[in-house]
Protein backbone atom coordinates (compact mmCIF):
# COMPACT_ATOMS: atom_id res chain seq x y z
CA UNK A 1 0.00 0.00 0.00
CA UNK A 2 1.49 3.30 -1.00
CA UNK A 3 0.88 6.51 0.87
CA UNK A 4 0.96 9.83 -0.92
CA UNK A 5 2.45 12.57 1.21
CA UNK A 6 1.22 16.11 1.27
CA UNK A 7 3.32 19.06 2.38
CA UNK A 8 0.37 20.41 4.37
CA UNK A 9 -0.31 17.14 6.21
CA UNK A 10 1.14 18.20 9.58
CA UNK A 11 -0.68 21.54 9.45
CA UNK A 12 -3.96 19.79 8.67
CA UNK A 13 -3.42 17.35 11.56
CA UNK A 14 -2.77 20.23 13.95
CA UNK A 15 -5.81 22.15 12.72
CA UNK A 16 -8.06 19.09 12.89
CA UNK A 17 -6.97 18.42 16.48
CA UNK A 18 -7.35 22.00 17.65
CA UNK A 19 -10.32 23.00 15.52
CA UNK A 20 -8.52 26.20 14.45
CA UNK A 21 -8.40 26.48 10.66
CA UNK A 22 -7.08 29.17 8.38
CA UNK A 23 -9.12 29.81 5.25
CA UNK A 24 -6.30 28.67 2.98
CA UNK A 25 -5.71 25.46 4.92
CA UNK A 26 -9.43 24.65 4.91
CA UNK A 27 -9.52 25.24 1.16
CA UNK A 28 -6.52 22.97 0.69
CA UNK A 29 -8.06 20.21 2.81
CA UNK A 30 -11.26 20.39 0.75
CA UNK A 31 -9.31 19.56 -2.42
CA UNK A 32 -6.56 17.22 -1.18
CA UNK A 33 -7.59 13.57 -0.82
CA UNK A 34 -4.85 12.76 1.71
CA UNK A 35 -5.79 15.68 3.93
CA UNK A 36 -9.50 14.92 3.60
CA UNK A 37 -8.78 11.42 4.89
CA UNK A 38 -6.89 12.88 7.84
CA UNK A 39 -9.89 15.02 8.74
CA UNK A 40 -12.30 12.08 8.60
CA UNK A 41 -10.08 9.92 10.80
CA UNK A 42 -9.36 12.71 13.27
CA UNK A 43 -13.05 13.57 13.68
CA UNK A 44 -13.91 9.90 14.16
CA UNK A 45 -11.25 9.43 16.82
CA UNK A 46 -12.23 12.64 18.61
CA UNK A 47 -15.83 11.43 18.75
CA UNK A 48 -14.71 8.11 20.23
CA UNK A 49 -12.56 9.94 22.79
CA UNK A 50 -15.51 12.11 23.82
CA UNK A 51 -17.66 9.03 24.35
CA UNK A 52 -14.94 7.35 26.38
CA UNK A 53 -14.59 10.41 28.61
CA UNK A 54 -18.31 10.99 29.05
CA UNK A 55 -19.59 11.08 32.59
CA UNK A 56 -21.08 7.79 33.61
CA UNK A 57 -23.57 7.90 36.43
CA UNK A 58 -23.63 4.71 38.44
CA UNK A 59 -26.43 3.84 40.84
CA UNK A 60 -25.66 4.02 44.52
CA UNK A 61 -24.57 0.88 46.35
CA UNK A 62 -27.73 1.04 48.47
CA UNK A 63 -29.90 1.04 45.35
CA UNK A 64 -28.07 -1.95 43.87
CA UNK A 65 -28.34 -3.84 47.17
CA UNK A 66 -32.06 -3.05 47.50
CA UNK A 67 -32.79 -4.25 43.95
CA UNK A 68 -30.84 -7.47 44.58
CA UNK A 69 -32.81 -8.12 47.75
CA UNK A 70 -36.09 -7.43 45.94
CA UNK A 71 -35.13 -9.85 43.13
CA UNK A 72 -34.21 -12.52 45.69
CA UNK A 73 -37.57 -12.11 47.47
CA UNK A 74 -39.48 -12.35 44.20
CA UNK A 75 -37.57 -15.50 43.27
CA UNK A 76 -38.28 -17.04 46.68
CA UNK A 77 -41.96 -16.12 46.40
CA UNK A 78 -42.20 -17.68 42.92
CA UNK A 79 -40.57 -20.86 44.24
CA UNK A 80 -42.94 -21.16 47.21
CA UNK A 81 -46.10 -20.50 45.22
CA UNK A 82 -45.48 -22.86 42.33
CA UNK A 83 -47.69 -25.96 42.20
CA UNK A 84 -46.32 -29.30 43.31
CA UNK A 85 -46.14 -31.91 40.56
Amino acid sequence: MSHAFCGQEQNVIAAARSGVWSDSLREHANHCMECADIIVVTEFLQGKAELACADVSLPSAASVWWKAQLAARRKALARTTRPLD
